[in-house]
């Protein structure tokens, strides 16, 4: 089976290396990292749905009883949402680069 590569040499080496993991020692390391991403993002999108992991708001709503809500603004320092970030910007970076090096547009 023969592979479609890129004419233009830079694209090609792009394309071996994000698509072709046989291809090098370097497209194995790349793999391996696309791996461990794909399953650290699903482990983290698991494990915050917890209830040991939600952050709540207390509000006190009368003398005697309080009003509890899920906060749903993101905090920028909680590690979940560090974490998903990195993994939202190697994903894109992927795509990107994919996108760029790919033989058929």
């Amino acid at each position: 089976e023969e592979k479609p590569l890129p004419s233009n040499e830079r694209q090609r080496k792009i394309w071996l290396l994000f698509e072709y993991p046989e291809s090098s020692q370097a497209a194995r390391v790349v793999a391996i990292i696309s791996v461990f991403v794909i399953l650290l993002s699903i482990v983290i999108f698991c494990l915050e749905t917890l209830p040991e992991f939600k952050h709540y708001k207390v509000f006190n709503t009368t003398t005697n009883g309080t009003k509890i809500e899920e906060d749903e603004v993101p905090d920028i320092t909680d590690p979940f949402f560090l974490i998903e970030t990195l993994c939202i910007i190697w994903f894109t970076f992927e795509l990107i680069v994919r996108f760029l090096a790919c033989p058929n547009k």
